[in-house]
C-alpha cells in the first residue's frame, strides 16, 4: 500500500489497517487521526508533521523513521518499536507507551508529558 491508496481509504472513513506493509511509506503532514496501525511496518517512514493523536500503534515498527514533529497526543503505543527514530518535537502528550522501546532515539525536545512509559 503506498500513501495515497491509505490517506483515500482513511478518508473514505477506513480506520483499520492494522498488519499492514507500509515501510518507508511518506506520510508527512498526513492528518490521519484515530486509525489503527497496530503491528504496522512502519520502519524508515516519514511522518515528520503527520497528526497521528488518538491513533493505536501498538507493537508498530517506527524504527529509523522520521517522526519529527509528530502529534502522538493520546495515542497507544504499548510494545511499539522506536528505535533510531527521529523524534524531536514530537508530541506524545497522555500517549500510553509502555515497553516502547526508545533505544538511540532523538527526542530532543519532545514533550512527555503523561507518557507512561
Amino acid at each position: 500500500m503506498n500513501a495515497s491508496q491509505l490517506v483515500s481509504e482513511y478518508a473514505n472513513g477506513r480506520r483499520d489497517f492494522r498488519d499492514a506493509n507500509l515501510k518507508g511509506i511518506n506520510l508527512a503532514g498526513a492528518s490521519i487521526r484515530e486509525i489503527n496501525l497496530e503491528y504496522v511496518d512502519l520502519s524508515g517512514a516519514n511522518l515528520q508533521g503527520a497528526d497521528l493523536s488518538d491513533a493505536t500503534l501498538n507493537g508498530a515498527d517506527f524504527s529509523s523513521a522520521n517522526m519529527q514533529d509528530v502529534n502522538l497526543t493520546n495515542a497507544q503505543m504499548l510494545n511499539a518499536s522506536l528505535v533510531k527514530a527521529d523524534l524531536r518535537r514530537a508530541n506524545f502528550r497522555s500517549a500510553f507507551m509502555m515497553s516502547a522501546d526508545l533505544t538511540d532515539a532523538n527526542v530532543e525536545d519532545a514533550n512527555l508529558d503523561e507518557a507512561f512509559q
